[in-house]
């Protein structure tokens, strides 16, 4: 039984733990195949992004543990990196290094409607503060902005990995901002979907969120996983683990839901067949 998280993080971007330690958390805790995903560009910290300059012996770090431990572990060298609206990439120049990645994780955390970046990954108070300071207090050209983002992002950088699709809805309990099963938000997000499964990329199911913010945080929401099966979009599992605490916070919940809505396989990249293949959960 594999067991696959191809997003995670380090202290080479924004993550708490060295990557060997992580690494060796990951197989105590029976992980088969992880990957890891450092950023490239995140806005609010790009004194914490992996830098240019630093992308070879990023790779080269991680490729040094692949070969150690080979024998326990499928290791692989992936970057998240996301398009600023129309502003463009931050500092994320992939092409020289692309060729020695095994995938790239597209991911969006801001959107870029003006003169100011707003951020969507942040509190709930700051993200009352981006509504009324860029969008008249309208959530829904907020979310409308997010998804074109996102769009945008798969469009250009083509991701193999579509990172934490609807992680708009962070600070939307009980819909507090704008109702999930209106007609406008299933439509941006069946573009969403419909880019995905056009480039072929595979949907992460991500726990990520439900470390800090509980099940409603975990990425995509269960209408959103229908939606994506009946579209025939892949999907994978990523923790989005920045410490050891949340290699496998919700996994198993994760797993779950994924089967319950009749997704019967997932996929992972395989250092053996140098792309991505599926196996039945």
């Amino acid at each position: 039984m594999y067991k696959v998280s191809l997003h995670n993080h380090t202290t080479l971007s924004d993550g708490k733990t060295d990557m060997e330690e992580i690494v060796l958390a990951a197989i105590e805790r029976g992980f088969t195949h992880f990957g890891i995903t450092d950023h490239v560009c995140t806005y609010g910290y790009e004194d914490h992004s992996l830098k240019p300059d630093k992308y070879d012996e990023y790779v080269d770090k991680v490729h040094e543990l692949r070969d150690k431990y080979k024998d326990k572990i499928e290791l692989f060298a992936g970057i998240e990196s996301e398009r600023y609206s129309n502003r463009g990439y931050l500092v994320s120049d992939l092409s020289k290094i692309r060729p020695r990645l095994d995938y790239i994780v597209g991911s969006v955390h801001v959107t870029y409607p003006g003169e100011i970046m707003e951020p969507v990954d942040e509190l709930c108070s700051t993200f009352r503060k981006s509504l009324e300071r860029s969008y008249d207090n309208d959530a829904r050209k907020f979310v409308t902005d997010y998804f074109e983002n996102y769009y945008n992002n798969l469009n250009e950088l083509k991701p193999e990995v579509a990172g934490h699709i609807d992680l708009i809805k962070k600070n939307n309990i009980d819909g507090i901002f704008f109702d999930e099963s209106s007609s406008w938000y299933k439509d941006l997000v069946s573009d969403v979907l419909d880019k995905i499964k056009e480039i072929d990329s595979v949907l992460e199911l991500n726990t990520g969120g439900g470390y800090k913010h509980g099940v409603r945080s975990l990425y995509p929401s269960d209408v959103i996983i229908k939606m994506a099966k009946d579209k025939g979009v892949k999907f994978t599992m990523s923790s989005d683990a920045h410490n050891i605490e949340m290699l496998d916070v919700l996994y198993d919940l994760g797993v779950n839901r994924l089967k319950r809505a009749g997704i019967n396989e997932l996929y992972t990249y395989s250092n053996k067949e140098r792309g991505f293949i599926s196996f039945d959960i």
